[in-house]
């Protein structure tokens, strides 16, 4: 077994695990969003924060976001748009390097 394919388990249940952590968080900010108040830290029993449904639904957006790629890098998966690293191609030296991967048009 090649080296890069027995690390590949352990990356991926790391990058589930965190993919979970993200979506549990994006869960959260939904139920804030329904007018639950699950996980709200009070003081003396009043909530310390009221949360907003627009930032509640922007912070739940960008967690399902940012949790959908996460699980996607666990299985292999590249996104199209989100990654602009790329492996230039080979070029004459007079000419800078063209780039090979994804387009994001």
């Amino acid at each position: 077994m090649s080296p890069s394919r027995r690390s590949i388990g352990l990356f991926g249940a790391a990058t589930l695990a965190g993919a979970a952590t993200l979506a549990g968080a994006a869960a959260m900010h939904v139920d804030w969003l329904a007018g639950g108040a699950a996980v709200i830290p009070t003081v003396a029993g009043r909530p310390t924060f009221r949360p907003g449904p627009v930032a509640a639904a922007g912070v739940a957006a960008a967690l399902t976001a940012a949790a959908t790629l996460y699980a996607g890098a666990a299985l292999g998966s590249t996104p199209p748009c989100c990654h602009r690293s790329a492996r230039p191609s080979p070029s004459p030296a007079s000419q800078p390097p063209r780039w090979e991967g994804p387009s994001c048009r």
